[in-house]
């Protein structure tokens, strides 16, 4: 007997400021869709803009403009 796969979905993201903001819209929809209960989904929502959040700092780290000089 064989069990259909879980469901997925994939979201690539560039390491820029919306990113997170796009991840939780993404996640709610996504879940949503799904079939989620409101409450996991929020749940779930503020653990990817933590995951988020902390992939687009390391992606950016020491990258910081330097100051423009006259």
């Amino acid at each position: 007997m064989s069990q259909a796969p879980p469901p997925r979905d994939r979201l690539m993201l560039v390491g820029t400021r919306n990113a997170v903001g796009l991840a939780r819209l993404h996640t709610a929809d996504v879940l949503s869709r799904w079939g989620v209960h409101p409450d996991s989904i929020e749940t779930v929502k503020l653990l990817v803009s933590e995951l988020t959040t902390n992939a687009v700092r390391c992606l950016n780290m020491g990258q910081e403009e330097s100051p423009p000089y006259s």
